[in-house]
């Protein structure tokens, strides 16, 4: 034929490094043809790493071309990868009629924070091509993330991403998560403090242990992992990359953070239990048992919304019980002084000075 024939060999780095030699072999008894060219596509640092063998990466690299006359590498651009997963995202919502588009875009905020931080060279082996963003964009779909209602829940987007690239990429992991830090369990990955068991006994400058840790069983466990797997599970329950030196940590991150799953001293707060439900049960907590809602309460009470107006609402009827009564004047209480006007301090006041009186003539 008068015709140029290109053939294009995908995935080359796949196979066993004596099939590759082979192919090799094959398209150098084909150079005679003048009509045929062969595109082959690789990654070098897969085929050095193949079935375990330590090969050398330069020798691999002098042996490859002695049959390749031109090489070109690819480096892909992470803003066409986030473009892929946008429009891929947008493209299954479309299929999905039940699909909330808003909701799924905030539940994917922390992928693209990913995409724009200075570590993101270290999520690529997670992120890093088109195959694995549209299987986390499916997780994300299969779960029915987009039903959660994240103005009104504790879940960390944060943490819901590097939980769900846990999920995918290291089944054997998130299954060891789960072995050990629900049904009532706690402390292995989730943090300790100095009356749990597992507790690290070294004391800090003023001879006193206090403050949350990282249990020694979490710190042998990372210790035995791979540098991906162990940086992955860091992001998440690393008390020193979550915190700081500084320890200082809010109400609000003890009642989102995935690294929290109860206390010696409070058996509720199973934030690190509910994050596993979501991802294996599909099961949401309801509103009512989330701080962030009764913040929201609170933000519209000292916006605009008469305090008596709110406490009539069904979630506060005292037909089920007194729970959401204690919380939603717990984060009152707690709030700065700076965020009340007089005329609504006063409006609080005098509610809860009606209560009091209630209570004590009853």
């Amino acid at each position: 034929m008068d015709k140029k024939i290109v053939i294009v060999v995908d995935d080359l780095d796949r196979l066993n490094f004596s099939s590759i030699k082979e192919i090799l072999f094959v398209i150098k008894k084909s150079f005679i043809l003048p009509n045929i060219s062969y595109v082959l596509c690789y990654d070098t640092e897969n085929i050095t790493a193949l079935e375990h063998q330590k090969l050398d990466t330069e020798k691999i690299i002098e042996f490859l071309e002695k049959f390749i006359n031109i090489k070109t590498s690819l480096y892909l651009d992470h803003e066409l990868l986030v473009n892929y997963f946008t429009d891929h995202k947008d493209e299954s919502l479309a299929r999905n009629l039940l699909s909330n588009p808003e909701l799924v875009s905030k539940a994917v905020e922390g992928l693209k924070e990913i995409f724009k931080s200075k570590e993101y060279y270290l999520y690529i082996p997670f992120i890093g091509n088109a195959r694995k963003l549209k299987r986390l964009v499916n997780t994300i779909l299969l779960l029915e993330v987009e039903q959660l209602d994240f103005s009104n829940s504790d879940f960390d987007k944060h943490d819901l991403i590097h939980l769900l690239i846990i999920y995918i990429n290291y089944p054997n992991i998130f299954r060891k998560i789960y072995n050990t830090e629900s049904q009532g369990k706690r402390g292995f990955f989730s943090l300790v403090s100095k009356y749990d068991d597992d507790y690290p006994k070294e004391n800090n400058s003023n001879g006193k242990e206090e403050g949350f840790k990282n249990s020694t069983k979490y710190s042998e466990y990372a210790e035995s992992l791979t540098e991906n797997q162990r940086f992955i599970l860091d992001k998440i329950f690393n008390v020193d990359q979550r915190f700081g030196a500084t320890r200082n940590i809010s109400e609000e991150q003890l009642a989102s953070y995935a690294c929290f799953n109860g206390s010696f001293r409070n058996s509720s707060r199973r934030n690190l239990e509910q994050y596993l439900n979501l991802i294996i049960k599909v099961s949401r907590p309801p509103h009512t048992e989330q701080y962030r809602f009764y913040v929201n309460i609170k933000n519209e009470i000292l916006k605009n919304q008469n305090i008596v107006e709110v406490i009539k609402r069904e979630e506060f009827s005292f037909s089920r019980g007194e729970a959401n009564h204690n919380q939603i004047w717990r984060v009152l209480v707690n709030s700065p002084q700076y965020e009340f006007s007089s005329e609504k301090a006063k409006e609080i006041i005098l509610l809860c000075l009606i209560f009091l009186t209630a209570i004590f003539n009853y």
